[in-house]
C-alpha cells in the first residue's frame, strides 16, 4: 500500500522539538511524526486490547484466533465492528470489553479501566490440603501445572488449564526450599498429599522451574499464564517428590534444584511424623 501525503502545518517550536526528537533517534522528521501518531494508538483502553489480542494469537495460533474469530466469539453479527474498533476508528462499548475480556479469560476491570492485572489470580489457601485438592478439581481440569521459582524461597504457584483459552491461576502458601521452617513444612505435608490425589486420580499433572520474573509474571496476572508455559521447560520435580516422599522408593534421585534432596528429606520425615 502506497503511503499517502499531505500538508501538515504545525507551530515553529513545535517543528524544532519534533526536529530535535527525529534527530537524537537518527530517524526523519517525517518518521518521528509517523511513530509518535502510531503510539497514540497504543495507549489506554485501545492498547489494552490489542496487546490481549496479541496475547490470544501468540497462544492460539492465528487460524484459531483471529478479529472474525474473537467478533464470532463475542455475539456480534459482522467482524466489521470489531475491525473498526481495533483500528482506532470507534470506540469499545464496556459491553464489547466485557464481552472481550469473558472470552479471552481476562480481568474486564483491567481491560477497561485499568484496574488491577490482565489476568486474574486465586489468593492462598489456608491450607494445601484436601479442601485444596477439592478446589483444583472442581471444575475437573484438563491438566494441572505446578511452577516452583527459581529462588532460595521455592515459592509455588498452580495453573489450571480448563480449555484452550480459560484457565485459574493459584496462588499458594508452599514453599519448596531445602531448610524449611516448622511453619512451612505443614504446608509442604499438605500439598505433598494434594499432589498424590491428583496422581491417583489421573489428573495430568506436570512441574515446571521458571525464572522469578517469569514466576511473579503468571502469579501477579501480569502474563497469560498459558503462554507463559509454552515458554518454560517442564521438570520432573513434582513426580519426584511425590515417588519418594510417599513411598519407602531408595535410591539416587535428580537434584531438581540446589538442595532438593534435603528438601525431599524434611517433607518424608514431616509426612511420618504427621
Amino acid at each position: 500500500m502506497s503511503a499517502k501525503g499531505f500538508m501538515l502545518r504545525m507551530p515553529p517550536e513545535l517543528h524544532e522539538r519534533i526536529a530535535a526528537a527525529a534527530k537524537a533517534q537518527s530517524r526523519s522528521i517525517n518518521a518521528e511524526i509517523n511513530a509518535r501518531l502510531e503510539a497514540t494508538f497504543l495507549e489506554g483502553t485501545l492498547g489494552r486490547l490489542r496487546w490481549l489480542c496479541d496475547q490470544m494469537k501468540d497462544l492460539l495460533g492465528a487460524s484459531a484466533f483471529s478479529t472474525s474469530i474473537l467478533a464470532e466469539g463475542i455475539g456480534e453479527d459482522t467482524p466489521s465492528r470489531l475491525e473498526r474498533v481495533l483500528s482506532g476508528l470507534e470506540e469499545p462499548t464496556f459491553k464489547m470489553l466485557d464481552a472481550i475480556a469473558d472470552y479471552c479469560c481476562s480481568n474486564a476491570g483491567w481491560l477497561k479501566h485499568e484496574t488491577g492485572s490482565p489476568f486474574h489470580t486465586v489468593s492462598p489457601a489456608p491450607d494445601c490440603g484436601v479442601n485444596f485438592c477439592g478446589d483444583l478439581l472442581d471444575p475437573l481440569p484438563l491438566s494441572i501445572h505446578i511452577i516452583r521459582a527459581d529462588t532460595a524461597e521455592g515459592q509455588v504457584v498452580i495453573v489450571k488449564k480448563l480449555g484452550d483459552r480459560q484457565f485459574v491461576v493459584h496462588e499458594t502458601a508452599v514453599h519448596m526450599r531445602a531448610f524449611a521452617s516448622a511453619l512451612a513444612i505443614p504446608h509442604q505435608v499438605q500439598f505433598l498429599m494434594t499432589c498424590g490425589m491428583l496422581f491417583t486420580r489421573n489428573i495430568r499433572t506436570l512441574g515446571y522451574i521458571a525464572p522469578f520474573d517469569s514466576f511473579r509474571n503468571i502469579a501477579h496476572g501480569k502474563a497469560h499464564p498459558l503462554l507463559a508455559l509454552k515458554e518454560l521447560p517442564q521438570s520432573n520435580w513434582v513426580r519426584d517428590w511425590v515417588d519418594f516422599a510417599l513411598s519407602e522408593r531408595e535410591g539416587s534421585v535428580e537434584e531438581h534444584w540446589e538442595g532438593f534432596g534435603k528438601t525431599l528429606e524434611a517433607t518424608k520425615e514431616g509426612f511420618k511424623g504427621k
